[in-house]
């Protein structure tokens, strides 16, 4: 035969790997390999080695090599496992991490005594841009609170009967609250009257301070501060423009 135009792998495919030039050569067309391929255990193996060439894959993310897609598949797993395993405690975290940043939310908030604008010569408005990356990060850490929280009462079996315990309970009502915040100060929501808008922030700043207090006690230090900003917040708008602030509030409320 002759040797240079002696083509070994002719009538069939070769596949390039990662790991050498020719990783896996399919056989040559044969009526007993076409059989063996078609049976369910010729196909699992078939699509086995596919999957055992894709975890092998490297994985390259902005020019730079961060392993192989079998790293990041396991790694992931084993760390949703171990999230799954104290669900309990992280949920309780994430829930005290929130609400630890109210007292800075309702500074942000402030427009007559803002003492962060104060601080860095700024208005109002320019600070309230970081009002509202912060009420996405809350809001954020609230879903992680409820969706752990949820995760451990379904496991355990107690769903139903702790949903409606009223420490639990009284959370689950000031959630609906910053739902109805993250629904409002949608694109679309603002659309509507502006009224629509102040009435849901200015009622869920008010209330789901006192739902919280009942909710979570370990928390209730920051729950306070939260309360006591706004409570002086709206003092000082009384006293300083008393007929401005009560003719808005009576124009909202009682249009």
């Amino acid at each position: 035969m002759d040797p240079i135009n002696y083509n070994p792998f002719h009538g069939g495919t070769a596949i390039f790997g990662n790991h050498g030039l020719w990783t896996n050569c399919v056989v040559p067309n044969s009526p007993t390999v076409k059989a063996q391929l078609q049976r369910p255990s010729g196909r699992f193996a078939s699509q086995w080695r596919k999957v055992v060439w894709w975890f092998s894959d490297d994985v390259y993310f902005l020019g730079l090599h961060w392993g192989q897609k079998d790293e990041w598949v396991l790694g992931t797993i084993w760390t949703a496992w171990l999230l799954v395993i104290d669900c309990f405690h992280l949920a309780k975290r994430f829930g005290a991490i929130a609400v630890s940043q109210l007292p800075i939310q309702y500074l942000l908030a402030l427009k007559a005594l803002n003492p962060i604008a104060w601080i860095f010569g700024s208005s109002h408005e320019y600070i309230n841009r970081y009002h509202r990356v912060l009420g996405r990060i809350i809001y954020g850490l609230l879903w992680l609170h409820l969706i752990f929280y949820n995760a451990y009462f379904i496991m355990q079996g107690i769903w139903l009967k702790r949903i409606f315990d009223s420490a639990v309970f009284c959370g689950v009502l000031a959630s609906l609250g910053y739902h109805g915040i993250a629904t409002t100060a949608m694109r679309k929501a603002r659309e509507y009257p502006y009224r629509l808008f102040f009435i849901t922030h200015l009622a869920v700043a008010l209330f789901t301070p006192v739902l919280l207090f009942f909710h979570a006690s370990s928390a209730r230090f920051y729950i306070a501060e939260a309360f006591a900003i706004f409570i002086l917040d709206l003092a000082v708008r009384l006293v300083m423009r008393p007929y401005s602030t009560r003719t808005y509030v009576r124009t909202v409320f009682w249009p």
